[in-house]
């Protein structure tokens, strides 16, 4: 794995709400620079998930200690008319030079519980509250729903495969690195290992078996290319008989010392099987994993989906957060905390540079004992 990171570029100032630059003009003229609070909290959860995950600090502070305006931007904004030349110099020499105040990523929170607070002059933390809004909503989103898919799982390993169906590249991204945080033991996003340090994880496509003319010419051609993990798809045609495929080609393999850890198989395939004609049944022995999005294991097949499905070998690291056996509930406590170091993303404490802001990953709120319904 790279020491150094790909470089991705920040969005720009620009990526904010047209209101927010027209109400900044308006303080700057009334000089209503005094410090004001800003709060990021969640209303009222839908019926049966009544707790979220807390995700996406890293980035908020990453995107403040990097705001600026560039001579581009305001000549952009310039030419728009309705700004005032006093204004854009204001916006010149903004950069941010407040507080924040965060709940660590991967803390359990609560309804009108504040996650995050801004303490900053008023037209700083006006200009912030889209992005803001915008980067702690989505991964919050996304780690509260891979925090149900783990206790569903009950302990199996979990894979993020979400980037071709993200709005985007950046949604993608971040994704990945929110389930991560929130128990997923890897990603198939070649990026995010090499930007946040998630172990990565892969099978095959099914035009990679059409490719070939035999699929169990496929099987092998594939296992032999990787043969350090070799999870091999087995509805490409028939399920059944691809399975039976995949046991005569296993003891051949492991004469040539390559281990065939478990088969995989996609939502669409799984959905239609009948309760209990998983193809486990047929490959008596081996791994049995379903490759599959995220929304699948909602339904009310997921329990028993999992208890048919054996547990494959080609997991990675254990999560942060540990969510416990049950699949129904969970109760989060205060002393509930994660380790997001651990998880790829680090909680840091420091000043944004020249501007002396605190960069906090301390609670500021306390959350009840309660229990929560996955």
């Amino acid at each position: 794995m790279p020491h150094d990171p790909p470089y991705l570029p920040a969005p720009g100032a620009l990526l904010t709400d047209l209101y927010q630059l027209t109400m900044l003009q308006g303080y700057v003229e009334r000089d209503m620079l005094d410090g004001a609070v800003f709060e990021f909290f969640a209303r009222k959860p839908p019926a049966c998930r009544n707790f979220y995950l807390a995700a996406g600090l890293e980035q908020v502070l990453d995107y403040l200690e990097q705001l600026h305006f560039t001579q581009a931007e305001l000549d952009w904004l310039s030419g728009l008319g309705l700004f005032r030349p006093t204004f854009l110099d204001y916006l010149a020499g903004l950069r941010f030079s407040g507080e924040v105040q965060a709940m660590a990523e991967g803390t359990p929170f609560f309804a009108d519980e504040p996650v995050l607070r801004v303490v900053a002059p008023l037209p700083e933390a006006q200009l912030v509250e889209s992005r803001l809004i915008n980067l702690l909503h989505f991964q919050t989103l996304i780690a509260s729903k891979a925090a149900r898919l783990t206790l569903a799982a009950s302990g199996r390993p979990l894979v993020d495969f979400g980037l071709r169906r993200a709005h985007g590249a950046e949604a993608g991204l971040l994704a990945a690195r929110a389930s991560y945080l929130a128990g997923f033991q890897a990603s198939a996003t070649v990026l995010a290992g090499a930007q946040f340090g998630i172990p990565l994880a892969g099978t095959m496509a099914h035009s990679f078996v059409q490719a070939h003319l035999d699929e169990a010419e496929a099987f092998e051609h594939f296992a032999r290319s990787l043969p350090q993990s070799v999870v091999l798809l087995i509805d490409t045609y028939d399920t059944e008989a691809a399975a039976r495929k995949v046991v005569e080609l296993a003891p051949r393999l492991a004469a040539a010392g390559i281990r065939v850890q478990g088969c995989a198989w996609t939502a669409a395939t799984l959905a239609s099987m009948p309760a209990g004609c998983a193809p486990s049944s047929t490959v008596a022995g081996w791994a049995m994993r379903p490759s599959s999005p995220a929304a699948t294991w909602t339904n009310t097949r997921c329990a028993g989906c999992w208890r048919r499905a054996r547990r494959s070998t080609a997991s990675a690291s254990a999560p942060g957060w540990i969510p416990p056996a049950t699949c129904r509930t969970w109760t989060a406590s205060t002393s509930c905390r994660s380790t997001p170091a651990s998880r790829g993303a680090s909680v840091r404490r420091a000043r944004v540079p020249g501007r002396g802001a605190n960069r906090s990953g301390g609670a500021t709120t306390t959350a009840a004992t309660a229990v929560a319904t996955a």
